[in-house]
Protein backbone atom coordinates (compact mmCIF):
# COMPACT_ATOMS: atom_id res chain seq x y z
CA UNK A 1 0.00 0.00 0.00
CA UNK A 2 2.66 2.03 1.02
CA UNK A 3 4.49 1.52 -2.00
CA UNK A 4 1.75 1.85 -4.41
CA UNK A 5 1.28 5.68 -2.22
CA UNK A 6 5.21 6.54 -3.48
CA UNK A 7 4.64 5.72 -6.94
CA UNK A 8 1.18 7.33 -7.16
CA UNK A 9 3.49 10.37 -6.17
CA UNK A 10 6.36 9.92 -8.04
CA UNK A 11 4.74 9.15 -11.09
CA UNK A 12 2.77 12.67 -10.69
CA UNK A 13 5.55 14.70 -9.46
CA UNK A 14 7.48 13.15 -12.63
CA UNK A 15 4.70 13.79 -15.51
CA UNK A 16 3.61 17.19 -14.14
CA UNK A 17 7.56 18.26 -14.11
CA UNK A 18 7.59 16.69 -18.15
CA UNK A 19 5.27 19.24 -18.65
CA UNK A 20 7.11 22.00 -17.57
CA UNK A 21 4.10 23.24 -14.78
CA UNK A 22 2.10 23.88 -17.82
CA UNK A 23 -1.04 21.11 -17.33
CA UNK A 24 -2.10 21.86 -13.89
CA UNK A 25 -1.15 19.57 -10.93
CA UNK A 26 -5.09 18.50 -10.80
CA UNK A 27 -5.12 17.26 -14.45
CA UNK A 28 -2.25 15.62 -13.79
CA UNK A 29 -3.36 14.00 -10.68
CA UNK A 30 -6.65 12.51 -12.77
CA UNK A 31 -4.41 9.97 -14.55
CA UNK A 32 -2.72 7.06 -13.41
CA UNK A 33 0.55 7.71 -13.38
CA UNK A 34 2.04 4.84 -10.96
CA UNK A 35 3.98 2.89 -13.81
CA UNK A 36 5.98 6.14 -14.31
CA UNK A 37 6.83 6.32 -10.39
CA UNK A 38 8.00 2.69 -10.63
CA UNK A 39 9.69 3.22 -13.35
CA UNK A 40 11.25 6.27 -11.59
CA UNK A 41 12.07 4.56 -8.46
CA UNK A 42 13.86 1.70 -9.97
CA UNK A 43 16.02 4.03 -12.08
CA UNK A 44 16.87 5.38 -8.20
CA UNK A 45 17.56 2.48 -6.84
CA UNK A 46 20.08 1.64 -9.67
CA UNK A 47 21.68 4.56 -9.11
CA UNK A 48 21.84 4.54 -5.52
CA UNK A 49 23.06 1.11 -5.98
CA UNK A 50 25.58 1.83 -8.42
CA UNK A 51 27.20 4.51 -6.41
CA UNK A 52 26.88 2.47 -2.59
CA UNK A 53 26.09 -0.92 -3.39
CA UNK A 54 28.82 -2.13 -5.29
CA UNK A 55 31.22 -1.70 -3.19
CA UNK A 56 33.19 -4.65 -1.63
CA UNK A 57 34.03 -5.23 2.07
Amino acid sequence: MVENLICHILGNNTVWIYYLGKKSYDDVVKDDNSKVGLVVAIVILLILYSFFGSETI
